[in-house]
Order: structure tokens, then sequence, then C-alpha cells
């Protein structure tokens, strides 16, 4: 073992310093605990109005600021060997400035207000600014305050001190350090904080009556004391700094703990949730070893996770003796009797504490305060085009002038982490750092937290200032098409033009909270809760949003068909490019949970009306029209995602289709292949061109057929190709008209190769919500068929009865979310697999 000094550092109305010896030790190896669960206080319910009613005497802000309860550890680590120095992981194989990075700036910001300022409160420093967003309202916190307003920014019917807001549970003592999630899976909105007494605290939850919060709604409040929770210990002990996570199945808190001034460890708490969305009681888990004091997980960070199906719990956090490492807890059996799991620790690259932050306008010696490595909030997003979920959080650390944290650290830069593999053994997946390149007189980025959409594009926010640049709220995006660990340049969200001098002190408090958080109506839109200087000597919360690309551009989308007068007609929608990252999406039916309110939909002008719409991935929508009272002519269809943002198309109707086509096939003849098709009525067509392709996908022209050019009577055609590829051929017909109008049949495929088994073709369903396979066998007999997700998880089996030659059946996909899926099929003399992009 060594010997290392820890400084630990805690403010109260000053700054007071001690100084301890610890032995430092490293573990690695998983441990397992399983925990009590404690059982406290039914919960007490209040109306928004009562709430605002106990607001009545209130302080106003005089110019003189309050320095917030709160402890700050400063400890001195070892250096992990182990950690690569770089600026991001993992790096290119080629010159990482080459790598691929998407010309796009970063998302766009839409709306943007100031949530809170310190005249809102008696004048606390830090604000602790944190906030979500939930079906049509944003509800953000600053230290001394919570209010609630529309997704625009109009201020709604709650706007109270936080005292005056717990009340009923914060036993006499002011609150701190508020937390905000709206959880989509319950429709309601969670508040978590701490009350500063002394020792033996309070940690306050408040879960509201439902999504919309009115002067009618009511909020259910709940406590417990750190102390009491099973195992009961730590009398006389201070919780503080708490972080909150919330999932399916529990509310997860972690916190610092202090004995009562000096650093003791990381304890966990895991909150039943089912205990705290009704009138209680409020049923908690406690840890109290999580984290200790030389070793282990440091400021636990609960994790978020909208998933519906989510069976475990996470806490993530930095290491109390090592720089360059995280440390993660899985909570197993969370809504029951929970346990928790170290695992073993993921290297990270260098990092290290930050700097005090040079701001233009400072006073001699008035830096802002960089706070250390912690982490600052941390959730878990699938990707719902991959069906991948993954973990993503954010920390500050020093760096030099190419990013990394070595040499000569003169600077403050952001940092992000995906971690992937969370169920089996978490891997780190990337890494990336928002840092300025300046050789002199650098922007500083810190006080940093990510999130990632449905869509996979993430955006990490900020606080940023330099000697030459006021304190401003900031964010750079990283689009999923981006080349891991790259982020777009910074985008500002304010324009601050004043100085902020508040603590004669150098080392200003500032933070201590940051979050991002992703729209839950539409799995796209990101919102964001950043503290920035909005006037002299004040700082501001603000609150501002991040909007995703559009869906592709009309001069991206490929022209449709013409369609007769029908009651249905089926048409898809194809994007030949996707400039600016733009693209179709679709949060998905949610399998098992509530459901998103907003999905793709499609409108039409005229008299047409639209049956169905399919989104298949980020180029292809399927569409189907009745056009029966509309009359021939042109008309536009209009395509929008989620987050209101659209896209248009023209489509043309005509009072008789040029073809009507009746059948279509294709048969094996020795070693040619014959196409036989027939036609109903035939209107203007020149000829049908036969074309075949190897994987149904590339086609090419094998031969013509000349047409009748109008006819109103049944007519059959056939093709005979020579040369079909060996194994698998895919046909399909182009009808022509004689204006070079173009039609396209059905895609048809048969097998030269009888005699094996193998899988021709493998495709969804969607607007059937199966999966259609294509394969041939070589027998007549049974094909045991199983479909399973990326981890290996079983999904569906079954079986089915094949005959020799090409088979096509389909297996139901009903609430399976998008992503990739592997399906094997098993025959009497081998097993084939093949991949599923669903």
């Amino acid at each position: 073992m060594k010997i290392k000094n820890y400084t630990f550092f805690f403010t109260r109305a000053g700054i007071l310093c001690f100084r301890f010896i610890f032995l430092a030790g490293i573990s690695s190896a998983q441990n397992t605990q399983v925990g009590i669960p404690w059982t406290g206080a039914y919960g007490i319910t209040q109306t928004v109005q009562q709430i605002m009613a106990q607001d009545t005497a209130q302080a106003a802000y005089t110019g003189n600021v309050i320095i917030a309860r709160e402890h700050e550890t400063h400890l001195h680590k070892s250096n992990n060997p182990d950690a690569p120095n770089v600026s991001r992981y993992p790096v290119g194989a080629g010159n990482p400035d080459e790598d691929t990075r998407s010309s796009v700036p970063t998302q766009a910001i839409g709306a943007s207000f100031l949530a809170a300022a310190i005249s809102n409160t008696v004048g606390y420093i830090p604000p602790d600014c944190n906030g979500a967003a939930g079906p049509a309202q944003i509800l953000a916190v600053a230290n001394g305050r919570i209010r609630v307003f529309s997704k625009a920014g109009v201020l709604g019917s709650l706007d109270v001190t936080t005292d005056a807001f717990f009340t009923s549970v914060r036993n006499g003592s002011s609150i701190s350090d508020t937390h905000i999630r709206y959880d989509r899976l319950s429709a309601k909105w969670f508040v978590v904080a701490i009350n500063v007494a002394n020792t033996n605290n309070r940690v306050v939850i408040a879960a509201s009556s439902g999504p919309t919060i009115t002067n009618a709604s009511s909020f259910t409040f709940y406590y417990f004391d750190f102390t009491l929770v099973s195992p009961a210990g730590d009398n006389g002990k201070f919780l503080d700094y708490p972080t909150f996570g919330v999932d399916a199945n529990a509310l997860y808190i972690g916190g610092v703990r202090f004995d009562p001034n000096n650093f003791n460890g990381c304890p966990v708490f895991v909150v039943r949730k089912s205990s705290v969305t009704g009138v209680g009681p409020i049923v908690v888990t406690a840890f109290r070893n999580a984290g200790g004091t030389s070793s282990g997980i440091y400021v636990p960070q609960g994790v978020d996770n909208d998933d519906p199906a989510a069976a475990e719990g996470y806490f993530i956090g930095t290491d109390a003796g090592v720089y360059s490492r995280l440390n993660i807890i899985r909570v197993s059996t969370p809504g029951g009797t929970p346990s928790i799991t170290t695992l073993s620790p993921i290297t990270i690259p260098t990092n290290n504490n930050p700097v005090l932050q040079y701001h233009q306008g400072a006073a001699a010696n008035r830096r802002l305060d960089g706070l250390d490595d912690r982490l600052f909030a941390a959730h878990i997003m699938k990707n719902k085009l991959t069906g991948v979920s993954s973990l993503w959080t954010s920390h500050a650390t020093k760096v030099n002038n190419v990013g990394t944290a070595s040499g000569t650290m003169d600077r403050n830069a952001a940092r992000y982490y995906e971690i992937g593999n969370l169920t089996t053994t978490p891997t780190l997946l990337q890494a990336g750092t928002q840092f300025d390149g300046a050789a002199t007189n650098p922007r500083g980025f810190w006080i940093s937290s990510i999130a990632m959409t449905g869509q996979g594009h993430a955006v990490l926010a900020y606080s940023t200032a330099g000697t030459a640049s006021y304190v401003n709220a900031g964010a750079s995006g990283h689009y999923s098409v981006d080349a891991a660990g790259l982020l777009q340049g910074y985008s500002l969200a304010t324009a601050s033009s004043t100085a902020y001098n508040v603590q004669a002190t150098d080392g200003q408090r500032w933070g201590d909270f940051s979050q991002v958080v992703v729209d839950p109506t539409d799995n796209m839109t990101l919102w964001t809760f950043q503290e920035y200087c909005n006037a002299t000597n004040s700082w501001g919360v603000r609150v501002f949003s991040l909007r995703a690309p559009a869906p592709p551009p009309t001069a991206s989308l490929n022209a449709l068909p013409f369609v007769g007068i029908s009651p249905s007609n089926p048409l898809s929608v194809v994007a030949s490019s996707t400039p600016n990252n733009t693209g179709f999406f679709d949060p998905g039916a949610d399998a098992g949970g509530p459901g998103f309110a907003n999905h793709i939909t499609a409108s039409t002008t005229g008299g047409i009306t639209m049956n169905s719409v399919s989104f298949v991935d980020p180029t292809h929508v399927n569409l189907n029209i009745n056009t029966s009272a509309a009359s021939a002519g042109t008309y536009t269809i209009t395509i929008t995602n989620p987050d209101g943002q659209s896209t248009t198309i023209s489509i043309t109707v005509v009072s008789a289709l040029p073809v009507e086509l009746i059948s279509f096939n294709a048969a094996i003849d020795g070693d040619a292949c014959v196409l036989s098709w027939s036609t109903a009525s035939e209107n203007n067509n020149d000829f049908f061109a036969a074309e075949k392709s190897l994987d149904g996908n590339t086609f090419e022209e094998c031969g013509r057929v000349g047409g009748a050019g109008n006819s109103l009577v049944m007519r059959n055609y056939s093709f005979t190709d020579k040369n079909p590829y060996p194994g698998v051929s895919f046909y399909r017909l182009r009808q022509v008209d004689f204006d070079g109008a173009t039609a396209f049949s059905r895609v048809v495929g048969v097998s030269f190769d009888r005699n094996d088994f193998f899988l021709i073709n493998a495709h969804a369903d969607f607007e059937n919500q199966s999966v259609i396979i294509f394969v041939n066998d070589n027998a007549n007999e049974t094909i045991d068929y199983r479909l399973t997700d990326v981890p290996g998880k079983t999904l569906c089996t079954g079986s089915v009865a094949a005959s020799k030659g090409i088979n096509t059946f389909s297996i139901s996909c009903k609430d399976l979310s998008r992503g990739i899926y592997y399906l094997s099929l098993a025959g009497s003399t081998k097993i084939i697999s093949g991949k599923i992009f669903y």
C-alpha cells in the first residue's frame, strides 16, 4: 500500500480546510451485497395551490449572497498507468483529424429561456441548476426556487421556494441540492433533495400526481433520515451532494458522506418506485459502504433509464483513489429486495481535477470553482435504430492544448463517455473531449452533462468561459454518423456581456449540477439546464432545447410512381441522400411501456386520405393512400417527424393505371428461368423490361418484351432468362410507358441449387409486425426457428413445415423494438443463420 495525502474542504458560512492521511488501496474484484428493505412513513399529499400558499415569508435578495451548505472533497489521487493519453477514444487508424466527422454543425438551438436567477432566491450560490422536460412542460430548479414553464418558456402555476415546496417533510431545515426527473413510464415528476440539518439529515422526495402541473394537481412528499435506513448507522454524520436516477423499478440516490465535516465515503440508496407512486409508505434499501474514502466509487450517480423492460439498475462514478477510472455498481432486483454488485473498474483516457476557471472581467484572484473529476449525470438510452442500449455520462478535466491530461494542463475540458455491454461486462465504447486548442488564453468547458436520443444523436452541454470570454452556456453535438469520440464545434446558447465577481475569493462557487434530458414525447429533442452569468454579479439558469435534424428534404426523395383511383395504393418513399444528417424517425411501439405521444405522420392535399404510415429506417417510409375521392392530378404528401419537422413529396393520380398487373411468377426450366405475368388492362404501355439481382436490391436488365399499348382484355406474357445467377436469382418487371414513365412489380426469387438448405432472404414487414423469411430446403421437413437479440437473448421460437424448394413463412414480431436481430433455422441436416434489420 501507498501512503497518500488527502485534502478536504467544506464551506458553511466560509471555507475551512482540513488535511488527513489515509491508506490508499485499490480493489478490482467484484463483490455483491444483499440489502435489507426498510419501510418508512406514508406520504403527505398537497395540491399545488396549497404548496403555493405556504410561500409567505421568503425574504428577497438584497445583494448579499448565501453560500449553500456544501462540503467539498479534493482527493490527491494516483494516476492509472493503463490509461491511454488521448483526447478521444478509440482513435482511428489514420490521422485523428481525418476520421469521419459530419460536416453539419451542432444541433440547432430551439426554445431558450431564463428559468431562474440569483434574484429569484435569497441569494444562494451555487444554483445547483437542474430540470426536466415533460409532455408539455419544463420543471426547473435552482437552489432556493422551483418553477414550471410551458415549453415556450411561459411561467406556469408552480413558482415557489424550495423550502416552501418541501415544508411538509424538511423538518425545519432548509433544502439544498435539488434534482428533477420526469419519468415517462409512470407519467410523474420526481423531485429529490436533502435538508441541511447539521447531522442525521434527510433525503426528501416529491412525486407528482400526473404529467401536467396545475393549481389543482398535487405532489406527494416522502422522506428518509439516511442514518435510519436498514442497516441503521452513520449516526452523527451528514449526507451531501445527492445524485438521482430513475427507471422502471426504482429511484437511485447516491451521496457523499461526511463525519460530520470530514469525507467518510459514498453510500447509495435504492428507493422502491412502487412505494412512492401512491400514498406509501416509502421503502428504501441502504448500501452504506458502496464507496470508500480511498478507493471505490466516488460521487455515485444514479442512472436514468426509460426502458420499460429494464430489470437492473446502475450507479456510476469516478474512483476515490485513482484518476482515469470509472466504477459501476449494478443493482439487481431493484423493485424488491435489492442487491448490489461492484463491477470491475473501467479504464478511461487520462483525466485530472479541473483547474480554477478564468473568466472575462474577473477581479484579481476571483476565478471560478472547477470542482473535481466527479460525474454530473448519467443516463441509459436505447438506440431505436439498432436496438442497442448504452450508458452516457460526462465530467470535466484539466487538459493541455491537445486535449490530453498530461504535461502543462492549463485549461478545462468537458469529456463524455459511452459505456456498452451493461448487462454483461461493461466496456468503454467511446470517449470525446470538448477543449480549446489555442496556445494562449484558452476557453474552458466545465460542469458538463450529456444525453443521447433514440436516433443515436447526442449533445454535450456545459458552462464555458475564458480570460476573453464571459461565462456562457453552450453545447456540442455528436451525431450518430460521427466517428467515435468526435464532437462538432461548440455553440453558445447565451451571449453574456457581464462579469461575475460575487465572492471575494479565488475559486468562487459555480455549479454544482448540469443536466441534459430527452423529450419524452418524441425521443428526438434534447433539453438542457446550464448556469451562466446573466447580469453583473448574477447567475442564471438557462433552459434551451436542441432540435434533431429534419426529415430528408424534397430534393433528396425519389419520385413516386403514378397511382390510380383506388381505396388502397401502397407507396414507398425513398431518400436517395440524407444531407445535413437528415432522416426519418419514429420512436417505435415501446413494448411494455406507455408509448410515445408523437409518431411519424403523413398528410395529403386534395381528396386523398392516408390509410397508414410505416417507418422503415432513416431513408424509407412506407405509405398507403386512398384516392377513391380524388380526381386525376398532382398532389402533395407531407411527412412529419415526431418533433414536428416535415418534408414534402408529390404524388400524381391518374384516372387509369398504365398497366394493371394480375400476376408475376418465376419458375425453373432446366438451366433457364421462365418469367410469366398477366395484365388485366394496359394504357400507353410501351414495353416490359425483365430485371434480375443477386441480392434483391441491385438489379440489372436481362431482357425486354413489347407491351400491347392499349388493351382492356387480359394478356399473358413470358420471358426466358437463359443465364440466371447460380444459387438464388431475384427478378422484377420494369414497365415503361411511351412517354418514359416507369413502374415496378414485386420481387420474386428462384433457386438453382435445390440440393441444399440455405437462407435466401429475411426482412421485416413493419405494417404487419412480422418478419418474412425465404428459405430453400432440400427436403420436405419441419424447420425449427429461433430469433435472438444482439446480446443473445431468445425472443421467440417455433416450427414451420417446409417443402423441397423455396419456402416463404413469417414470424410474428409484435412488441419487438427496431434494431438488429439474429435468426437461426434448424433443418434435418444443418443449422443456418442470418441477420435481420428490424
